[in-house]
C-alpha cells in the first residue's frame, strides 16, 4: 500500500493546526485592537464634552434697523467656540449672520450674535427659531421674540 506514513501525517496536522491558530489569533488581535480604539474613541468624545452646555436666552427683533439680536450664555463648565448660528423663517430660509459666527465663548460668558432681517423676517409671524451650535452642545429657541408683543 502506498500513503503517507502515519508519522508525516501527525505531522502536517500538527503544523496546519498551528497555522491556523496563528491566523486566528492574529484576527481576534486585530478585531480586538481596532473595536477598543473605536471605544475608547467614542468614550474621550463623550467626557471632554459631559461640561458641556449652551442657552440662548433672548431673541430681539428689530424690524426698524432690520437685524435681529439673539442672546447667547454659556451655561456649561467649559469654554465653548460657536461654530454655527441660525435664524430661521416659517419657510425655514435662513437669515443671514452679520460679524464673525465663529466665536469663543467662556463659561458664564453672554455674546450678542446679529442677523440681517433682510428678505427673511418681514414681521413676528415669521419668526421660527434661532439654533447655536458648538462642538459640544446646541441651543434652540422656539418662543416669541422679544418685540413681538
Amino acid at each position: 500500500m502506498k500513503g503517507v506514513s502515519p508519522m508525516i501525517a501527525v505531522v502536517l496536522l500538527i503544523a496546519i493546526t498551528v497555522l491556523l491558530s496563528g491566523v486566528i489569533f492574529g484576527w481576534i488581535k486585530l478585531f480586538s485592537f481596532t473595536e477598543t480604539e473605536k471605544i475608547s474613541n467614542r468614550t474621550e468624545g463623550l467626557t471632554s464634552c459631559s461640561g458641556s452646555a449652551i442657552n440662548i436666552d433672548d431673541v430681539y427683533l428689530d424690524f426698524g434697523a432690520n437685524k435681529s439680536r439673539a442672546t447667547v450664555r454659556n451655561t456649561g463648565q467649559l469654554t465653548e467656540r460657536i461654530i454655527s448660528a441660525q435664524l430661521l423663517n416659517t419657510n425655514g430660509i435662513n437669515a443671514t449672520a452679520l460679524g464673525n459666527q465663529t466665536v469663543t465663548i467662556a463659561r458664564g460668558e453672554v455674546k450678542i450674535i446679529e442677523f440681517s432681517l433682510n428678505g427673511t423676517i418681514s414681521n413676528c409671524a415669521n419668526f421660527s427659531q434661532v439654533k447655536v451650535s458648538t462642538i459640544c452642545s446646541n441651543g434652540v429657541y422656539k418662543k416669541t421674540p422679544t418685540n413681538c408683543g
